[in-house]
């Protein structure tokens, strides 16, 4: 089997060490996850997003909702510079920001598939096997660009 190279920023690859899971690329005005819910088997936690049925919350709500209910810091947001780009009238052109919600799998955490905001976060069902042991890493270089690193990791 061969080694697997991650190239990417500095929190990219502590991403892939740690085992984060990243949701999808998500608007910053929100989603509609308003009373729908993420369902951890560990902890044995349900979050209950607040507000009626499919309304907006921001990710930062959602982040916070989902910390107090774990009672613990494990979701985060990651700025996400791979929104579409959109012209304007005059020609301008700029990237529409989007975020990801991060859950730290290093933090013990498993996510079960039952929750219904599942989809609209972008995340699926995972355990804390995803983290990476120090032992396996190969080494870490300067990436292609600047700012970018690359990790290899052994099989």
């Amino acid at each position: 089997m061969p080694h697997k190279i991650i190239i990417g920023t500095r929190e990219t690859l502590e991403d892939h060490i740690n085992g984060t899971a990243l949701g999808n690329p998500i608007p910053t005005y929100g989603l509609p996850v308003g009373g729908k819910t993420l369902v951890f088997t560990t902890p044995a936690v349900t979050v209950t997003f607040s507000g009626a049925l499919g309304s907006l919350m921001t990710l930062a709500s959602v982040v916070s909702e989902i910390n107090a209910a774990l009672g613990a810091t494990v979701a985060s947001v990651r700025a996400n510079d791979y929104g579409p780009t959109i012209t304007n009238r005059d020609g301008d052109t700029k990237v529409v920001p989007k975020q990801r919600l991060a859950l730290q799998r290093d933090a013990g955490l498993a996510l079960d598939g039952t929750g219904t905001a599942l989809a609209d976060l972008g995340l699926g069902a995972f355990t804390s096997a995803g983290i990476i042991p120090i032992a396996k890493i190969s080494g870490m270089t300067g990436g292609p660009s600047l700012g970018q690193l690359t990790l290899i990791v052994s099989p």
